[in-house]
């Protein structure tokens, strides 16, 4: 049975918003990890290197060349949680990907963001 999805486990994670990581079809090792991480922390060197990029903004492979040391699977799911606590805006601008002739959306650290002049 998985545990994530257990009562008693739940009330013990320290990382309360590990279910968000995790499906509930994934092994007991990746609902290990996903507790483990302490998502606060990432969140902060996500939001730091954003902050870095000023008002060009960041796209997810220019945060990923700017945090070496950081897994880029643990990047981008730090995103949406700093749009959704308002550090971070995103208005639907895309620019070329590093890695890839693909566009990606274009991130800003709030007090660096301006709209677009039309």
């Amino acid at each position: 049975m998985n545990y994530l999805l257990t009562k008693e486990k739940d009330n013990e994670m320290e990382n309360k918003q590990a279910y968000k990581m995790v499906r509930t079809t994934d092994p007991d090792t990746s609902i290990d990890a996903a507790i483990s991480i302490d998502p606060t922390r990432l969140e902060s060197l996500v939001l730091d290197a954003i902050r870095h990029f000023g008002e060009s903004g960041a796209t997810m492979d220019e945060v990923d060349r700017a945090l070496p040391d950081v897994r880029a699977g643990s990047i981008s799911p730090r995103f949406k949680p700093l749009i959704e606590k308002g550090f971070v805006i995103g208005d639907g601008r895309t620019r070329k990907a590093i890695y890839s002739n693909k566009q990606q959306r274009i991130l800003w650290a709030v007090e660096f963001y301006k709209e677009e002049e039309q």
